[in-house]
């Protein structure tokens, strides 16, 4: 049987182990490589997510003062732009209205000739997740006569919509929850229908 030397045996037990070490090093730098990527794109994943969110938040406030503009113009279609067709509105004691009841009862609202309606929204919170939003505000509403200029009619309250992003990609309100928390005056003294 052949000796071996004590060069041949550092060789044959030491450079296996060198190599397995490099090939451990290679593939835990490998790892930290796709570990940091990873972790990078999950960051700029929730930057332009966070990015996206706030885009949306400034489009629904911007939606918001265009449907108060709407009443406070006498602008019907307008105003119903930023409602859903699928519209379910709660707001006691009239539960679960419709589009269509909702549309009927704002048309002749701001139809009505003898009422100057002012509106207000103050929104509090605009919480929003992909193309679901919820809003929740303070809603002010008064009808002065267009005679004698006075009040006749006001109701505050609260309210919390839910939003989605339709396939035209414009926010509407799906879903209206709102209490009167204050209320004063008939607008039936100037002849006319309360929106609420």
């Amino acid at each position: 049987m052949m000796a071996l030397s004590p060069r041949s045996v550092t060789r044959s037990v030491v450079l296996p182990i060198i190599l397995w070490v490099s090939v451990l090093v290679l593939s835990l730098t490998w790892g930290a490589c796709d570990a940091g990527q990873t972790a990078s794109d999950g960051a700029e994943a929730r930057a332009g997510s966070a990015a996206q969110a706030d885009d949306g938040k400034r489009q629904i406030r911007a939606r918001i003062q265009t449907f108060v503009d709407a009443i406070n113009g006498r602008d019907y279609d307008t105003m119903m732009d930023v409602i859903s067709k699928d519209l379910i509105e709660d707001f006691p004691p009239m539960i679960g209205h419709t589009y269509e009841q909702f549309a009927a009862m704002w048309k002749q609202t701001l139809q009505f000739p003898a009422m100057i309606p002012e509106a207000r929204i103050e929104v509090e919170e605009v919480l929003i997740g992909g193309d679901m939003a919820v809003t929740r505000s303070r809603r002010f509403f008064s009808a002065k006569s267009n005679l004698s200029g006075d009040v006749v009619y006001y109701a505050n309250g609260l309210s919390m919509d839910v939003w989605q992003r339709e396939a035209d990609g414009e926010w509407r309100i799906t879903r209206m929850m709102a209490v009167t928390t204050d209320r004063g005056g008939d607008m039936m003294r100037g002849g006319g229908p309360s929106p609420h």
